[in-house]
């Protein structure tokens, strides 16, 4: 396929008897330049080969596309040359190469006339009878006929060696098309599985499309694969597939381009260019050789449009700096240098012992190509990385609002996943907490100075429901309300952390010169619907329960007692360990909205040691005070509350107490 990567190949010499004598046929001798030449029987004449024979003159006038002709050269050897062999590519279109009248070989039949001439192309090297070369010299005739293609000839010329040096020239070139063939199929298929993996990725499909038929042209063209592998290959088949492959390969990689590149022209150009090779391909499926191979000269003219719209995408691209335009650009002009030598070379507009470049173009071109797509790829995978960290962090800005616990108790993983009314139904402790007397404070203090007093305090207050195991489910100014599954336990030590907390948050502010904050926390259980309400295009987390209510109630109750933390009787019962705690019995309420009043109990954790000792030395006189008041005996209950004050003036609810007996506002 490319003989110029043949090192030592030279050419002697032109003449119609050539000396050889001084030559080392170690190194095969390309024999062009001038051959004796008969066209149809007439008296000889010299002519330049390789060239089609239509494109010169002879003594009557240019020579016709179709007929028979001779070609003969005289040569002289030099002594002791050894075995001799001939190699060339194809011939247009059938020949048969004697050596002093003893044939050795050729390609097709040669006719004098259309019906006896039958084409071919695929030939291996031919070895010379050393009985032909041992006077020292070697008369070589070539019958070639054409009744096919719109030019006949010696297309290509041949190369004269020792039969070591003929075959390893035959063998490099065979090697390199199967090589060039197998490399753009393997990248081929491999682009095309990058399609089929990613259905979006239209430049990869129309990259697999280029390299399917620049494969189909080099196993037609150069040493002729597909004849080598399939002997009885149709010759007009394989022409029609060498012609449509190269039809077809340019507006493919034009649209490659436009898509690898991003052009904007992609909208609309390919509906120009696709349709004028259309009409070219028809031509080659309807009509045999001789009517198809004239439309090469014209497809010349679609060809040079198609490079100088290339050219034009190209330099658009280099202009908006897109990544690898530069190295596509390369790449794409040696491509198109190889395609225009191969059509040139195929037209006989000019002959060249190179032979066809595309397959070597392309192998440039894939490598620039491959670069021009691990920059795209690399430029995805940035944006790709910048998306998913950008997501990743929308989602943790949206974990804030919506809690991640939230989700999972609606069974879903994401929340793009949540729609409107997903709800659930579920047992859970409900926290209420809120700081006493905020309001006031609050006044005192400007607009960023609240901000950051709630958030100095929240921070502290947070992570403490989040370390047992609660999720927040609402803020509401200064109040949070935090959900808790599993044992109620949890959601009590969370709240005992959270007294602790603030005792430390107290010392801080107190350093500074501010005034401590006192808070007070309910606690309820029961059952309640978790869900989402609102509209289509805003909706928020909610929850539904009387549970809730009660909660909130209880929390309120803090205030009036002025104890740190209260819980209901149902939550007292359902902790599994209720002595692990201090708690004592608070009394009877009545809360708003309860048609039944509600037993409570306050929690005495979370306070400094020697208050909880303190609390707990009068935890018998207290709740034997609260029992009596609930039974009615109240001179037992005056009594008992006064015990616990006589031993601990501080106990407010004691003091609440006596007050309610004695009628005195609290």
């Amino acid at each position: 396929m490319l003989p110029q990567c043949d090192s030592g190949v030279h050419s002697p010499s032109a003449g119609v008897e050539r000396d050889l004598r001084g030559a080392n046929l170690g190194i095969p001798i390309i024999l062009d330049g001038t051959w004796s030449f008969s066209w149809k029987g007439s008296p000889s004449v010299p002519i330049g080969v390789p060239g089609a024979w239509n494109n010169q003159s002879g003594p009557n006038g240019q020579y016709g596309a179709y007929g028979k002709g001779t070609y003969s050269l005289h040569l002289r050897l030099p002594p002791e040359s050894g075995p001799l062999a001939l190699y060339s590519s194809r011939q247009g279109t059938a020949w048969s190469v004697f050596a002093d009248g003893e044939r050795i070989g050729g390609s097709g039949e040669v006719g004098a006339d259309s019906r006896s001439h039958r084409p071919a192309f695929y030939i291996d090297p031919l070895d010379i009878p050393e009985s032909a070369t041992a006077d020292g010299e070697l008369l070589l005739r070539i019958d070639i006929s054409n009744f096919s293609d719109r030019s006949g000839g010696m297309w290509n010329p041949f190369f004269l060696g020792r039969k070591t040096s003929i075959r390893r020239l035959w063998l490099s070139r065979f090697i390199f098309d199967a090589f060039t063939l197998a490399a753009i199929v393997a990248i081929g298929l491999y682009h095309f599985a990058l399609f089929l993996s990613r259905k979006e990725d239209r430049p990869s499909l129309a990259f697999s499309l280029v390299c399917l038929l620049i494969a189909v042209r080099v196993a037609s063209t150069g040493e002729h694969l597909l004849e080598f592998f399939y002997p009885g290959i149709s010759f007009e088949f394989v022409r029609k597939l060498e012609y449509l492959s190269f039809y077809l390969a340019v507006p493919a990689f034009l649209s490659f381009l436009m898509l690898a590149l991003s052009e904007p022209w992609r909208r609309f150009l390919p509906l120009l260019i696709w349709p004028v090779a259309a009409i070219f391909s028809l031509v080659v499926l309807f009509f045999p050789l001789s009517v198809y191979s004239q439309t090469l000269v014209y497809y010349f003219v679609y060809f040079a449009i198609c490079l100088l719209l290339g050219l034009t995408i190209w330099t658009r691209a280099l202009l908006r700096k897109d990544p690898g335009a530069f190295a596509s650009l390369l790449g794409g002009l040696a491509f198109a240098g190889a395609a225009i030598h191969d059509m040139l070379y195929a037209s006989e507009v000019y002959i060249t012992t190179i032979g066809n470049l595309a397959g070597f173009g392309l192998i440039l071109f894939l490598l620039s190509q491959s670069y021009l797509l691990a920059r795209i790829f690399s430029r995805a995978f940035r944006q790709t990385r910048l998306l998913s960290d950008t997501l990743l962090e929308t989602n943790k800005a949206y974990a804030r609002f919506v809690p991640t616990d939230f989700l999972n108790y609606l069974e879903r993983e994401d929340i793009r996943d949540v729609q409107l009314g997903d709800q659930t139904e579920t047992e859970m402790s409900i926290l209420f907490t809120d700081i006493r007397s905020f309001t006031s404070l609050s006044e005192k203090m400007t607009p960023e100075e609240n901000f950051q007093f709630l958030n100095s305090y929240l921070k502290r207050v947070v992570p403490c429901i989040a370390r047992h195991g609660g999720f927040v489910d609402k803020y509401i100014g200064d109040a949070v309300m935090a959900l808790f599954s599993g044992s109620p336990e949890s959601a009590l030590s969370a709240a005992i952390e959270i007294h602790r907390e603030v005792r430390q948050f107290n010392q801080y502010r107190q350093r500074r010169g501010f005034d401590p904050i006192r808070i007070g926390i309910g606690l309820h259980c029961g059952r309640l619907m978790l869900g989402t309400i609102g509209s289509e295009d805003r909706m928020e987390s909610t929850v539904i329960s009387d549970a809730v209510n009660t909660a909130s109630r209880i929390e309120r109750l803090t205030r009036d007692y002025g104890s740190p933390i209260l819980i209901s009787e149902e939550f007292r019962e359902a902790l599994r360990e209720p002595e692990a705690f201090c708690i004592r019995l608070l009394g009877r309420v009545q809360v708003k909205g309860k048609d039944h009043s509600l037993l409570v109990y306050e929690v005495l954790d979370g306070q400094a040691q020697w208050v909880l000792e303190l609390f707990q030395t009068t935890k018998n006189d207290f709740e034997a005070g609260v029992r009596a008041a609930l039974d009615g005996d109240t001179e037992k209950c005056r009594y008992r509350m006064e015990a616990v004050l006589r031993e601990n003036p501080a106990d407010q609810v004691a003091d609440l107490y006596l007050r309610e007996l004695d009628g005195t506002p609290g």
